[in-house]
C-alpha cells in the first residue's frame, strides 16, 4: 500500500504525510551521513560485544576444565571441602580474609626479599 499511495520508501511516505518544507528536506537529507556513521559505530560496538562474549565463554569453559581437573584428583571428602571453600570465598571479603590468613601463616616476601606485612594488603580490601 505504501508503494501505491506514496511512491514507495520511507522517505516518500514521511514527505507525503508530514508535508516537509524544502528546508526541512535539505536538513534531513544532510543528516544522513551522521546516521550512517552511527549505524557503523553500532555495528562496530556489536562486533566488540560479540568478541568479548566469545572470550568470556571460552574462559568459562577453560575454568570448568580446570575445576574438573582439580576435582578429579581429590577424594570425595576433599572435593566437598574444596567446593565449600570456593563457595565461601565468593563473597569477596571472605576471600580477602582467607588470603590474609594464609599470608600471615606463611611468611611472605617481596621480590627483593623484604617481608610484606598485612597492612600492605589493606588496599586489596577495596577490590
Amino acid at each position: 500500500m505504501n508503494e501505491l499511495k506514496y511512491g514507495g520508501g520511507i522517505w516518500n511516505l514521511l514527505s507525503s504525510v508530514l508535508h516537509f518544507t524544502e528546508e526541512q528536506k535539505k536538513s534531513i537529507i544532510g543528516s544522513r551521513g551522521g546516521m550512517l556513521r552511527q549505524q557503523e559505530n553500532i555495528a562496530s560496538i556489536l562486533d566488540i560485544v560479540n568478541t568479548v562474549q566469545e572470550k568470556v565463554e571460552n574462559n568459562m569453559e577453560s575454568m570448568q576444565r580446570q575445576m574438573r581437573g582439580i576435582l578429579d584428583t581429590l577424594t570425595p571428602i576433599q572435593q566437598a571441602r574444596f567446593l565449600i571453600w570456593v563457595e565461601d570465598g565468593m563473597n569477596g571479603e571472605g576471600l580477602i580474609a582467607s588470603v590474609k590468613r594464609v599470608l600471615h601463616m606463611n611468611t611472605c616476601c617481596d621480590e627483593d626479599g623484604t617481608s610484606l606485612s598485612l597492612s600492605d594488603l589493606d588496599s586489596t580490601t577495596s577490590l
